[in-house]
């Protein structure tokens, strides 16, 4: 679609740091990429003094690059950046003096009436209100930490001044070479496997005896973010992509509502 020189000019600054966006994405995706690519799975036994057992367990040594953590900071620092940008921008396109103002970002609220009140408070024009209402400007229902909400847990990342936290999350898949040799055993107990962020590792098997375990496991790794917001895991390249492409949809809703208003007000 072709805007009004007037919109296109004033939606410059969002349209950039979008692009912006995109290409820390795909840098973020490469780094952890090449990373799983280069670490893989690797199988060991450790004993416990404790109960006597030997623990047959799956981990992932290496860390997570810092590089990956650096560039979800600055997606979203860039996305948070481009909601406030758009309104600033629409604002401008209708020749609204306040564009410049400082507070005149995206109204985020806790609920609807905050968003309501921030709509007013900022000096907003009420035409955008229905466009902003529909991109999740506030949390729905009472559990903050439902799927409805996390988009607006990634937003409010952006308000922590420190880098981002990532941690990996391990889920078996199945068992690809099953090969357990029991010469002896006093106790033998396969686990329900449970993933620890902190050691990036899983208990697979607890037993005493002369045993020999072979076994492979399928690990299905994901990347998720490690703030205690995140009750349930949320996957951090999907949730940054979905918030990129909320700000994006965000972009393209206030230039068509400021090309419908410019042409309404021309008739």
């Amino acid at each position: 679609m072709e805007y009004d020189a007037r919109i296109t000019s004033a939606f410059a600054a969002p349209t950039e740091r979008l692009e912006w966006v995109e290409g820390a994405l795909k840098e973020m995706d490469q780094c952890l990429r090449e990373f799983f690519i280069d670490n893989k799975t690797v199988y060991r036994t450790d004993f416990d003094p404790d109960t006597g057992e030997s623990i047959y367990i799956a981990s992932l040594p290496a860390n997570i690059p810092s590089l990956a953590a650096r560039k979800a900071t600055e997606v979203i620092n860039l996305v948070k950046e481009t909601f406030d940008q758009c309104i600033s921008s629409a604002q401008k396109s209708l020749g609204h003096p306040n564009f410049r103002d400082r507070k005149i970002g995206f109204p985020w609220g806790t609920d609807a009436t905050q968003v309501e009140a921030n709509i007013r408070q900022k000096g907003i024009d009420e035409r955008f209100r229905e466009v902003i209402f529909s991109h999740n400007p506030h949390f729905v229902g009472d559990d903050r930490n439902s799927a409805d909400n996390y988009i607006r847990n990634i937003a409010q990342l952006a308000n922590v001044k420190h880098t981002v936290g990532l941690a990996v999350r391990g889920d078996i898949e199945s068992v690809t070479t099953p090969s357990i040799h029991i010469k002896s055993a006093k106790s033998f107990k396969i686990l329900i496997p449970r993933w620890s962020f902190d050691k990036n590792e899983a208990e697979l098997i607890r037993y005493i005896g002369d045993i020999d375990i072979k076994n492979k496991y399928k690990i299905i790794y994901t990347v998720i973010f490690s703030d205690t917001k995140f009750i349930q895991p949320v996957n951090a390249m999907k949730g940054l992509l979905f918030f990129a492409q909320l700000a994006n949809s965000l972009n393209e809703s206030l230039k068509i509502k400021c090309a419908e208003i410019l042409q309404a007000d021309h008739l």
